[in-house]
């Protein structure tokens, strides 16, 4: 195996320490529409996305979609996410 085939392997997801996910969680909020849009922005681009649909209801406030076609989570790994001690994290 040579270093282009680390490429090639799938995301992994583990749990982070409580310091790193309060780190995490502090830095993420919207304080507007423009900033939560650049973020689902920015995930969609890191899953490999190429197309992107955004759909607003009440200009953001009632309602902010974006349906895109990146490569998405694993199946196995949506227990991992939707746990409370736990925080995604992508490994190269």
């Amino acid at each position: 195996m040579n270093d282009d085939d680390d490429d090639l392997r799938p995301a992994q997801i583990r749990p982070l320490a409580g310091t790193t996910r309060h780190r995490l969680c502090a830095g993420q909020v919207c304080v507007s529409v423009a900033s939560c849009v650049k973020e689902l922005i920015e995930n969609s681009l890191d899953a490999h996305s190429t197309r992107l649909q955004l759909t607003f209801i009440a200009h953001g406030a009632d309602l902010i979609e974006l349906v895109d076609n990146g490569d998405g989570i694993a199946e196995h790994d949506f227990e991992k996410i939707g746990s409370f001690e736990r925080q995604k994290k992508t490994i190269s």
